[in-house]
């Protein structure tokens, strides 16, 4: 079932006592944000919830949680059976890696911003024109307030929310911002929120290993399509030489997108199940969803990826450079 009624999926949460918060796989600022912003929300409505992770948060996102608990694959409890099973920001059962078959088929209530969503649960609540799911939450959370189930939204619930609001809009530079988004930010911020600490953490702190990163993935950058793209290819076996994680290279996607003139940027690494991943960005009118479709990926319009099978990892970014090519004809 789809529904697009804030006041159905607050009639289904407030009518349960007991919940499991799941996000997707490599969870980013807004995966983390929402499920905390969330989690914070119906414990203050007198409600238990635990959070799992198919896997660990880069650890320059985990400041989002504000200590708050959470499992991953590895240390999910399997005798915690709540009354109620909530994924926030995952437009596919398959972005679930390791629990899509445990808790994909039991998923009660999605709630998304993909306007890629492949609905897997019961419900669906889907707001392709929300700038990030922890805008959702914040309509959800009104409600709440709305309807008595708790005092107010505070520091508490706000500081995640917005760090999953910032995160998912390049700190309010991507065209999914909207004037409700900037309403929304202010309301967050009268609840005493330190948003300069949060804008630092996830723009202006890096580790050095991520510097290290850049540097490298830099330095594999190619311009293609008469300068409208460019790509980065980064092989498993340069990760190890240079004693990094592929954590570290998240923001590759973003150099390549930089670069004057260039309309879509690509990254592309060796995914854990040895297929190969793809991130795709646009800066004005490529439709980037609709290249990473056709890989069963998907997203936005101007942020989108997908996992590719082939042979090597340079395969795929031949694979990948022909369809970018082919966008841009």
């Amino acid at each position: 079932m789809d529904t697009r009624d804030i006041n159905t999926i607050c009639d289904r949460l407030l009518s349960h006592n007991s919940f499991l918060l799941i996000s997707h796989k490599n969870p980013d600022g807004d995966a983390v944000g929402s499920t905390a912003s969330l989690a914070r929300l119906l414990e203050k409505a007198g409600k238990t919830v635990k959070i799992v992770y198919p896997e660990n948060p880069a650890e320059r996102l985990k400041f989002i949680l504000a200590g708050h608990g959470y499992m991953t694959a590895e240390t999910f409890d399997t005798t915690y059976t709540p009354d109620y099973i909530v994924s926030l920001d995952c437009a596919a059962a398959t972005r679930f890696g390791k629990l899509e078959e445990m808790l994909a088929p039991s998923t009660d209530l999605s709630v998304d911003h993909h306007m890629s969503n492949s609905p897997f649960a019961k419900e669906t609540f889907t707001d392709a024109k929300a700038c990030a799911t922890s805008e959702i939450v914040y309509d959800i959370a009104e409600e709440f307030v709305s309807r008595g189930a708790v005092a107010k939204i505070d520091a508490d619930i706000a500081y995640p929310m917005y760090a999953g609001i910032a995160s998912d809009t390049g700190n309010f530079k991507y065209s999914s911002t909207s004037s409700h988004t900037f309403n929304v930010c202010a309301k967050l911020l009268e609840t005493g929120i330190d948003h300069a600490e949060i804008s630092r953490l996830l723009f202006d702190s890096a580790s050095l290993s991520k510097l290290r990163a850049e540097a490298i993935a830099a330095s594999k950058l190619r311009v293609f399509a008469d300068g409208k793209a460019a790509i980065i290819v980064v092989p498993e076996k340069d990760v190890l030489q240079a004693g990094l994680k592929y954590e570290d290279f998240d923001d590759a996607v973003n150099i390549a997108r930089k670069v004057a003139g260039v309309e879509i940027g690509a990254y592309v690494r060796t995914a854990d199940t040895g297929e190969h991943k793809i991130s795709l960005r646009s800066n004005n009118y490529a439709n980037v969803s609709a290249i990473c479709e056709k890989y069963s990926g998907g997203g936005h319009l101007r942020a989108s990826g997908c996992t590719i099978k082939a042979d090597s990892i340079e395969i795929a970014a031949d694979i990948i450079i022909k369809e970018i090519e082919e966008a841009l004809a």
